[in-house]
């Protein structure tokens, strides 16, 4: 691996709120100039692919207030203070969807985007059993839709689901799971 040729002079919190703060990052640059970063400071996430008993995916049909658009994509949530990420995304598929699973493996970890600090890790919940009904924040708005893996499938291949951390997640679920044969 090459040797990190960049050095980070000074780094200030520019905006700061309880979800993410920004802060803007100089830096020397190899050719001796200066240049400013922005990077979006977040608390590392978790994501699960969920199956149920009949190994049925449970999706989000989530409606994203600020792209004001619908969209499918897998539970979701923070890590807050006193979690780790999989009492963390536990509690995201309970209060998402009304399901509970006994049966987690973890699968992986990305960075959600290259300016972002948040680090999510991925699960594969197995077995799911719908115990109750959603506990959304008033924020959310999340219709619980149930879809074969070969739906599944193809939603990805065709470009149907869109939101990159669930499209990264469900690719990797399917590998692990023995599911894609590409």
């Amino acid at each position: 691996m090459k040797k990190n040729k960049y050095n980070i002079i000074k780094r200030e919190t520019v905006f700061d709120n309880p979800y993410r703060a920004v802060d803007k990052v100089r830096v020397h640059m190899p050719d001796g100039s200066e240049h400013d970063f922005w990077q979006t400071m977040v608390k590392d996430s978790v994501m699960v692919f969920s199956l149920t008993k009949d190994k049925q995916v449970i999706l989000n049909d989530q409606y994203n207030i600020l792209l004001e658009l619908r969209g499918l994509e897998l539970c979701a949530g923070f890590i807050d203070d006193g979690y780790t990420a999989l009492t963390a995304v536990q509690r995201e598929l309970r209060e998402e969807t009304g399901y509970v699973s006994d049966e987690w493996e973890e699968i992986g970890s990305m960075y959600v985007e290259r300016w972002s600090s948040n680090k999510m890790t991925f699960f594969i919940a197995k077995n799911c059993e719908r115990v109750g009904e959603q506990q959304l924040e008033k924020t959310e708005d999340i219709d619980v839709v149930l879809k074969s893996m070969d739906e599944v499938v193809t939603m990805l291949r065709n470009g149907t689901i869109t939101n990159g951390p669930s499209v990264a997640c469900m690719y990797r679920a399917l590998d692990v799971l023995g599911v894609l044969h590409i």
